[in-house]
This record gives structure tokens, C-alpha cells and sequence, in this order.
């Protein structure tokens, strides 16, 4: 029979036991829940302060070489209707039109243009497979890319429009924006016979995406997904290709009448 100095010696091992069972408990859920927040990737914003893009312009119609470049910049803060908005710098390298500064808002992977105290979207990185843009555009594929080491979503558009050299498609990457430029023409800068497509994204100097990679990215992802696209360009009656499409009018498109929506 144990002692009475024996029996307390017991219960404290016993309670050691459990006391070292629960803390494995604890550190073993702690463990899991450090797992699953490093695998749950926070969203990686496009409007943060240091980010810079550089984009080259060519006229739609003529199609000729490159006619210049312009670099867009997030340039501070600043406050619309109690949100905090980015200022956005745009600056022509070649000097034919004056630096403009506008007003852009992200929220929930959305990116906003503000003007008069009015939000309108320019693109949105949450669409998916399947999602119409005003019907006028169409979301065509979804992926992700590791860039500097960070996972980053990418949707694929087609834009119903020959934009460039036959180039229907373009690309909205996390933490980066469109892969043509959405600021320019929305904001009426520069010259509106000017496609303008990207070049080059920095972040605090450090280099997101090149005029190299981002064809890498383009390649990878439009090869396989695109081999079976029908030659979707538009005529009208008499028979001359139309470069963009008007909504509501009459065209030819893969030898069937159609009203462009």
C-alpha cells in the first residue's frame, strides 16, 4: 500500500503527464494553423506605393513600329468620400503631352478610376472562366504564376477586338494590373489611335515583370489554351475588315451576319 507522501508524488507525475499532453495538443494546433496561413496567400495589391509601369504605344490603325512610351507611377495618397485613394502619375517620355496626375482606388482585387467623386471600375482580378466585362469582352482562362517568389492569380480575356497585330487577348496579373494599358484611354490622355501594351512593371525598383517574361507568361498560358480560336475578325457588308467594331452595327464575322454587342 503506497504511503501517504508516495500517493502525492504519484498524482503530481500524473499531472505532469497530462499537463505535458496538453501542451503537445497546443503546439501541434498551433503548428497547423502556421501551415495553413502560410499556404493562404494574402492578396498582393496592384496601387501600392513604389509601383511603376512603363507602356509602349502604337497606332491602331496604321500599325507601325513602336511610336513612343509612356510611364505610369503611384505617387502618394489621397482622400475621396472618406476612402483613401492612390494618385496616379502619367508621364509621356517623349515629351508630346503634359504629366497628368488622376485619382484610383483598390478594393477586394477590384481597381477603381475616380474622377468627379465617381468610382468606376477598370478591372477586376476576381473574375472567372466564363465572366462577361460589359459584354464586351470575355473571360477566357484562369491561372497563377510564381513571380519573385510570390503566387500570383492570372485571368486571360479575350477582348472580341483586334487590338494589335491580331492580338485579341490580354492579361490581368495580381499584383500587377492589364497587360494594356487601362489608365491612358480611360483618363483621355494622349492620343486616342494609340493601343498602348505593357512593357515593363517595377516594384520599389525591383523588376515584376519584363517585356521578356511577360511573353513567357503570355506564351504559357495562351499556346495551349488558344490553338482552336476562330478567326474572329469583323467586316461589314461590303466587305472591308473593321479594326474595332461598333456596338449595335452590322458586320460579317466568320461568314455570318451578325450585330456586334
Amino acid at each position: 500500500m503506497l504511503s501517504s507522501g508516495e500517493a502525492v508524488r504519484l498524482l503530481l507525475l500524473h499531472s505532469q503527464f497530462f499537463k505535458d499532453m496538453a501542451n503537445i495538443k497546443l503546439l501541434s494546433f498551433l503548428f497547423c494553423m502556421f501551415a495553413m496561413v502560410s499556404v493562404a496567400q494574402t492578396y498582393v495589391p496592384v496601387l501600392s506605393e513604389g509601383k511603376v509601369w512603363r507602356y509602349a504605344t502604337v497606332n491602331r490603325y496604321e500599325r507601325t513600329d513602336t511610336t513612343g512610351f509612356y510611364k505610369i507611377m503611384v505617387s502618394g495618397d489621397t482622400i475621396v468620400n472618406h476612402f483613401v485613394c492612390k494618385k496616379i502619375l502619367v508621364q509621356n517620355e517623349n515629351g508630346l503631352y503634359p504629366c497628368h496626375t488622376f485619382v484610383a482606388y483598390e478594393d477586394g482585387g477590384k481597381v477603381y478610376k475616380v474622377k468627379d467623386n465617381v468610382f468606376t471600375l477598370l478591372f477586376d482580378i476576381g473574375l472567372q472562366k466564363g465572366d462577361n466585362i460589359e459584354n464586351l469582352a470575355l473571360v477566357v482562362a484562369e491561372s497563377e504564376t510564381v513571380i519573385n517568389g510570390i503566387r500570383r492569380r492570372i485571368i486571360v480575356v479575350d477582348s472580341m477586338v483586334d487590338h494589335f497585330g491580331e492580338e485579341y487577348y490580354y492579361l490581368i496579373i495580381e499584383g500587377v494590373g492589364v497587360s494594356k494599358d487601362e489608365f491612358i484611354p480611360n483618363f483621355n490622355l494622349g492620343n486616342n489611335d494609340d493601343f498602348c501594351t505593357l512593357v515593363s512593371c517595377t516594384d520599389k525598383g525591383t523588376i515584376i515583370i519584363s517585356e521578356e517574361s511577360l511573353r513567357n507568361i503570355e506564351t504559357g498560358i495562351k499556346s495551349p489554351t488558344f490553338t482552336n480560336r476562330k478567326n474572329d475578325a469583323y467586316y461589314d457588308l461590303n466587305g472591308i475588315k473593321i479594326l474595332i467594331p461598333q456596338k449595335g452595327y452590322l458586320y460579317i464575322c466568320n461568314g455570318k451576319k451578325i450585330v456586334f454587342r
